[in-house]
Protein backbone atom coordinates (compact mmCIF):
# COMPACT_ATOMS: atom_id res chain seq x y z
CA UNK A 1 0.00 0.00 0.00
CA UNK A 2 1.43 3.37 -0.93
CA UNK A 3 1.29 6.48 1.24
CA UNK A 4 -1.53 8.14 -0.71
CA UNK A 5 -3.79 5.07 -0.38
CA UNK A 6 -2.98 4.76 3.34
CA UNK A 7 -3.83 8.41 4.01
CA UNK A 8 -7.03 8.07 2.01
CA UNK A 9 -8.15 4.97 3.94
CA UNK A 10 -7.17 6.50 7.28
CA UNK A 11 -9.21 9.62 6.46
CA UNK A 12 -12.24 7.53 5.55
CA UNK A 13 -11.89 5.58 8.80
CA UNK A 14 -11.71 8.83 10.77
CA UNK A 15 -14.75 10.30 9.05
CA UNK A 16 -16.75 7.12 9.53
CA UNK A 17 -16.03 7.21 13.27
CA UNK A 18 -17.14 10.81 13.45
CA UNK A 19 -20.48 10.01 11.84
CA UNK A 20 -20.86 6.53 13.32
CA UNK A 21 -24.18 5.27 14.49
CA UNK A 22 -25.20 6.35 18.00
CA UNK A 23 -24.38 3.00 19.61
CA UNK A 24 -20.69 3.33 18.68
CA UNK A 25 -20.60 6.94 19.81
CA UNK A 26 -22.25 5.82 23.04
CA UNK A 27 -19.50 3.28 23.65
CA UNK A 28 -16.86 5.96 23.11
CA UNK A 29 -18.70 8.33 25.45
CA UNK A 30 -18.90 5.63 28.14
CA UNK A 31 -15.14 5.11 27.89
CA UNK A 32 -14.43 8.81 28.43
CA UNK A 33 -17.03 9.00 31.19
CA UNK A 34 -14.97 6.54 33.21
CA UNK A 35 -12.51 9.40 33.69
CA UNK A 36 -9.35 7.29 33.95
CA UNK A 37 -6.46 5.90 31.95
CA UNK A 38 -4.64 2.67 32.64
CA UNK A 39 -0.99 3.08 33.62
CA UNK A 40 1.56 0.35 34.29
CA UNK A 41 0.62 0.75 37.97
CA UNK A 42 -3.15 0.67 37.46
CA UNK A 43 -5.92 3.21 36.96
CA UNK A 44 -5.15 6.93 37.06
CA UNK A 45 -7.78 9.68 37.05
CA UNK A 46 -7.48 11.81 33.92
CA UNK A 47 -7.23 14.93 36.09
CA UNK A 48 -4.00 13.55 37.61
CA UNK A 49 -2.15 13.17 34.28
CA UNK A 50 -0.48 16.57 34.52
CA UNK A 51 2.18 17.52 31.99
CA UNK A 52 2.39 14.53 29.65
CA UNK A 53 4.98 13.44 27.10
CA UNK A 54 2.71 11.83 24.55
CA UNK A 55 4.94 9.55 22.44
CA UNK A 56 8.23 8.31 23.84
CA UNK A 57 10.44 5.22 23.68
CA UNK A 58 12.50 4.49 26.76
CA UNK A 59 14.19 1.34 25.42
CA UNK A 60 14.11 0.10 21.85
CA UNK A 61 15.71 -3.03 20.44
CA UNK A 62 15.44 -3.24 16.67
CA UNK A 63 16.41 -6.92 16.50
CA UNK A 64 12.79 -7.79 15.68
CA UNK A 65 10.36 -10.56 16.53
CA UNK A 66 12.21 -13.25 14.65
CA UNK A 67 15.28 -12.92 16.91
CA UNK A 68 15.50 -14.54 20.34
CA UNK A 69 13.58 -12.30 22.73
CA UNK A 70 16.00 -12.66 25.62
CA UNK A 71 16.56 -9.10 26.77
CA UNK A 72 20.15 -7.91 26.21
CA UNK A 73 20.25 -6.23 29.64
CA UNK A 74 19.29 -6.83 33.25
CA UNK A 75 16.44 -4.74 34.61
CA UNK A 76 18.68 -3.49 37.43
CA UNK A 77 21.21 -2.18 34.89
CA UNK A 78 18.49 -0.46 32.87
CA UNK A 79 17.00 1.14 35.98
CA UNK A 80 20.41 2.44 37.04
CA UNK A 81 20.94 3.98 33.59
CA UNK A 82 17.42 5.33 32.94
CA UNK A 83 16.21 6.48 36.35
CA UNK A 84 18.27 9.71 36.43
CA UNK A 85 16.64 10.80 33.15
CA UNK A 86 13.13 10.13 34.45
CA UNK A 87 13.89 11.93 37.72
CA UNK A 88 15.11 14.89 35.69
CA UNK A 89 11.83 14.88 33.76
CA UNK A 90 9.92 14.79 37.05
CA UNK A 91 11.94 17.75 38.37
CA UNK A 92 11.12 19.60 35.14
CA UNK A 93 7.39 19.20 35.79
CA UNK A 94 6.59 16.10 33.72
CA UNK A 95 3.98 13.91 35.44
CA UNK A 96 3.15 11.32 32.79
CA UNK A 97 5.12 9.54 30.08
CA UNK A 98 3.38 7.60 27.28
CA UNK A 99 5.74 4.74 26.33
CA UNK A 100 4.98 3.64 22.77
CA UNK A 101 7.49 0.83 22.20
CA UNK A 102 5.65 -2.17 20.72
CA UNK A 103 6.18 -5.81 21.51
CA UNK A 104 9.20 -7.41 19.91
CA UNK A 105 11.35 -4.29 19.82
CA UNK A 106 12.07 -3.96 23.50
CA UNK A 107 8.87 -3.29 25.44
CA UNK A 108 9.41 -4.46 29.01
CA UNK A 109 6.37 -3.71 31.17
CA UNK A 110 7.99 -4.96 34.39
CA UNK A 111 10.84 -2.52 33.84
CA UNK A 112 8.39 0.30 33.07
CA UNK A 113 6.51 -0.42 36.29
CA UNK A 114 9.71 -0.35 38.35
CA UNK A 115 10.81 2.91 36.68
CA UNK A 116 7.40 4.46 37.29
CA UNK A 117 7.44 3.61 40.98
CA UNK A 118 11.06 4.74 41.47
CA UNK A 119 10.70 8.01 39.55
CA UNK A 120 7.18 9.03 40.53
CA UNK A 121 6.25 9.48 36.86
CA UNK A 122 3.05 7.86 35.60
CA UNK A 123 3.90 5.60 32.67
CA UNK A 124 1.28 4.54 30.14
CA UNK A 125 2.19 1.87 27.62
CA UNK A 126 -0.18 1.99 24.69
CA UNK A 127 0.63 -1.15 22.76
CA UNK A 128 -1.29 -4.04 24.19
CA UNK A 129 -0.76 -3.96 27.93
Amino acid sequence: MNRRKFISLASIAGISTTFAEPSINGILADTWARDFVMTVNGKLRIGKLGLTLAHEHIITDFAGAEVNQTLPYKDSQAIEKLLPYLRSLKESGVSTFVECTPSYIGRNVKLLKALSKASGINIITNTGY
